[in-house]
């Protein structure tokens, strides 16, 4: 016969809430477990910690409800249960839409499938959005998104075709974080400076996945540059001037309106990515003020 914790009370009261958020003081959870918590409770922050096996069943019972504490204070006898946010079917479907609607696509100047771009930064959105507090009704909206961010910009997909099958607001971030819809696309200085000045306006569900889109954009740049070098910048539609000029504004936007260890990697990734810019604008420079060997005095 299987023993039933003395904390089944609280995974049940904690299962059956629908709230994400959960404030409760020590006595009020001694209500609902029907007897005293134990000396350790009140002493030692480690008896709340989210950990799982044998020898926490305190915390199997509020972690297997799908929840974790935080902002415990002993002095004032209370925590916090936050619901741990999970991704569903709608996530599983925009994956397969994206991996249909950018088939054949690569990574530029590279093999690599475009969808890994896509994961990873579905990836880092999810990681920022989760940590958020006050994303946490928009946590699902912003997973897809980012799955879906390149689809309207870089394929025949309409917003409405999004909105359709994903949602009114997954579909309006997923415009937001498009630079240009119409084909063929405006001239790129134009385009970017648009995008910029609309970073301004946008709230913080169409930041969270625009930042995560400049972060795996950035690394792979920096990364690239520094192994393969100066043909890197070949890829691209501007040169390492106007790259800097572009990631330089975009990383003092982001890091001003979202600010945070997400945007602190990014503006990182960006100074990096400068002083590689940098010395191939300067090597550019000095092999064209160096007199060829035609030139040169015999």
């Amino acid at each position: 016969m299987a023993v039933v914790s003395k904390y089944e009370p609280l995974l049940q009261h904690l299962a059956g809430t629908r709230a994400k958020y959960l404030d409760l003081s020590f006595p009020e959870i001694e209500v609902i477990l029907a007897t005293p918590l134990p000396p350790s409770a009140r002493r030692h922050q480690a008896w709340w910690a989210n950990q799982q096996g044998e020898g926490h069943v305190q915390s199997n019972a509020w972690m297997d409800a799908g929840f974790r504490t935080e902002n415990l204070d002993l002095t004032s006898e209370t925590v916090s249960f936050r619901k741990v946010p999970e991704l569903d079917e709608r996530f599983v479907d925009a994956l397969s839409f994206a991996r249909e609607k950018h088939h054949g696509f690569v990574r530029k100047g590279t093999r690599i499938p475009y969808l890994s771009h896509l994961l990873a930064v579905s990836s880092l959105a999810i990681e920022d959005a989760a940590s958020d507090p006050l994303l946490d009704g928009q946590f699902m909206d912003i997973a897809v998104a980012a799955v879906l961010h390149d689809v309207v910009e870089d394929t025949p997909v309409s917003v409405g075709e999004v909105a359709d099958r994903f949602g009114s607001e997954v579909a309006r971030i997923v415009e937001s974080c498009s630079d240009a819809e119409s084909v063929p696309k405006p001239p790129w200085r134009k385009r970017k400076e648009t995008y910029i000045q609309h970073l301004e306006d946008v709230d913080q569900a169409v930041l969270c996945v625009a930042l995560a889109d400049k972060r795996h954009n950035a690394r792979c740049i920096v990364n690239d540059a520094t192994e393969l070098g100066s043909e890197v910048w070949n890829r691209f539609n501007a040169g390492p001037k106007e790259q800097i000029w572009y990631y330089s504004k975009v990383a003092e936007v982001l890091t001003r309106r979202r600010p945070g260890l997400a945007a602190q990697e990014l503006s990182g990734s960006v100074a990096r990515l400068c002083d590689l810019a940098g010395a191939q604008i300067l090597g550019i420079e000095t092999e064209k003020r160096s007199p060829s060997a035609s030139e040169r005095p015999v």
